[in-house]
């Protein structure tokens, strides 16, 4: 699966033109799961008719189009717990959130799992674009995705989407359907980000500096403070037609995200690590930097975790990790009796169970970093870790001697 939403990088009109045809499938969120009131503001509502439509134009989006890939798109996911199974789907290279409002009754409530299930798509390789919407009390309340996206926002309208430096260098801004100096957002939702992920590019912001769309860099999804920038209220023109601002952002988008880069992989052969082309690379054994470790491929003198930094063209830095165990280890079954749970965390307790023996047991997170230690004991199950960070980690054991025992990967949403 690919990654959606942020892309920052500056490329020539032309050459979008000629990108390789094939076809993009998109899924969204039915609007029989939106509040009924306003209609939907997902793919099939009523407020994005004409965003859809400029989608499936062939003029817009095909093989002689602006954007060389034509557009499939799928309405799902429309009841309760249906989301949990988007990981076992594999014809999705985009998907789009749309607007949805915690407080209205209409609204088809999403589970917990459904989105934990959701997030650990998008954090291997599912490409989100999420366009939200600013709390405004009594009529909207967005709390559905914040708290596992990291982000909040405050209420200001009307307001508007204005390129940063780094958005103006994006297709986001510069892209094949044309320029983008300032979008309208729209509605009675409007606003800004207060809070959003550290490890992020902020593409634009309103007119008084206050950030408005933003690339999250662990999750490479493109998060846009007001989905209206979308609809037709903010000022998505009627028809099939690419014509205002808002329409050449809609579409620029598009072509942003589906050419957006996935978070590099390491392949292991022997003692060999190796990861795909980038424009340089950084080496890390157990979180130190390795001198000298700076091309594509690293030869591993010890055990541990490996892990390599990469640029990528968005201006987000990729990061792979790849366990190296002892020779003659059998990596997948090593540690296989051990069962840890809930897994994906969802909070500070775990329980580790299917062992007979005192271990010791080490949290470390992608880039090698030591995050806690402690010692599990075959009469206790439960046990109390640090506060993690939604991401994916590993959970070595050894004996009490320091004899390795073996690595199982957990993830924390």
């Amino acid at each position: 699966m690919k990654k959606i939403l942020f892309v920052i990088t500056l490329h020539l009109v032309s050459f979008l033109q000629v990108i390789a045809q094939g076809n993009i499938n998109i899924h969204s969120i039915t609007t029989n799961r939106q509040p009924l009131a306003d209609g939907g503001y997902t793919l099939d509502g009523l407020q994005m008719v004409n965003a859809r439509a400029k989608l499936l134009d062939v003029s817009n989006f095909g093989t002689s189009g602006t954007f060389g890939k034509t557009i499939s798109i799928v309405d799902a996911y429309a009841t309760t717990g249906s989301l949990e199974s988007i990981g076992d789907s594999t014809n999705i290279d985009l998907f789009y959130y749309g607007i949805f409002d915690k407080i209205n009754f209409s609204l088809e409530t999403f589970s917990e799992a459904e989105l934990d299930s959701f997030l650990s798509w998008s954090m291997h390789g599912g490409k989100l674009i999420i366009g939200a919407g600013s709390p405004n009390p009594g009529v909207f309340e967005p709390t559905i995705l914040n708290s596992r996206w990291g982000f909040d926002m405050a209420l200001v309208f009307p307001t508007s989407v204005v390129p940063t430096a780094a958005g103006t260098a994006s297709t986001l801004f510069a892209g094949p359907f044309g320029n983008v100096s300032t979008a309208n957002q729209g509605g009675s939702s409007q606003g800004y980000f207060t809070t959003y992920p550290a490890n992020s590019i902020v593409l634009a912001d309103d007119a008084a500096g206050h950030p408005t769309m933003y690339l999250d860099c662990k999750t490479l999804d493109l998060v846009v403070a007001d989905g209206d920038v979308y609809t037709s209220l903010g000022g998505i023109s009627a028809g099939n037609t690419i014509n205002s601002a808002n329409d050449r952002l809609w579409a620029n988008t598009i072509a942003f995200m589906d050419s957006l880069e996935a978070q590099p992989e390491i392949t292991k052969t022997g003692n060999v690590l190796t990861t795909g082309t980038y424009p340089s690379y950084q080496w890390f054994h157990n979180g130190t930097l390795i001198s000298g470790a700076t091309t594509n491929s690293y030869t591993t003198t010890q055990f541990g975790t490996y892990s390599v930094n990469v640029p990528l063209k968005c201006g987000c830095v990729g990061v792979a990790t790849q366990n190296v165990y002892p020779v003659g280890v059998d990596e997948l079954n090593l540690a296989s009796s051990i069962k840890i749970s809930p897994n994906p965390i969802t909070s500070q307790s775990i329980s580790i169970d299917g062992f007979t023996q005192f271990m010791q047991a080490q949290i470390i997170d992608g880039k090698g970093s030591l995050i806690d230690q402690f010692t599990v004991t075959p009469d206790q199950s439960h046990y109390q870790i640090s506060e993690l960070k939604p991401g994916i980690y590993f959970m070595n054991f050894s004996t009490l001697n320091g004899t390795y025992i073996g690595t199982q990967k957990v993830v924390m949403q």
